[in-house]
């Protein structure tokens, strides 16, 4: 899994939304090592349209409904930390208060 520049641990974020993508079934193939070597979500080989599915669909399953696809996060959809940075916001409103 991708670690950060100074080397840190595996991302669980990342590592979430891999395992989510994998048992839907109808994403891409993606795997750990894919993400861990790509910097954009086309490398991944995911559409933006698959993206927003992919996302709406993990947010709905992490939180119960609680979160829903927000438009500012759209733009950040294009690079792997993007998509980090949603998904750390995501699991973020999903923990207990």
């Amino acid at each position: 899994m991708r670690a950060d520049a100074v080397g840190a641990e595996p991302d669980e974020h990342l590592e979430r939304f891999v395992d989510y993508v994998t048992e839907q079934g109808s994403g891409p193939a993606i795997s750990y090592s894919d993400v861990a070597t790509s910097t954009t979500r086309a490398e991944l080989g995911i559409s933006s349209l698959d993206m927003l599915i992919l996302l709406a669909g993990y947010a709905d399953a992490t939180t119960g409904g609680a979160v829903t696809l927000q438009p500012e996060w759209v733009p950040m959809l294009d690079d792997v930390e993007g998509i980090r940075s949603v998904l750390v916001e995501i699991d973020r409103m999903s923990a207990p208060t």
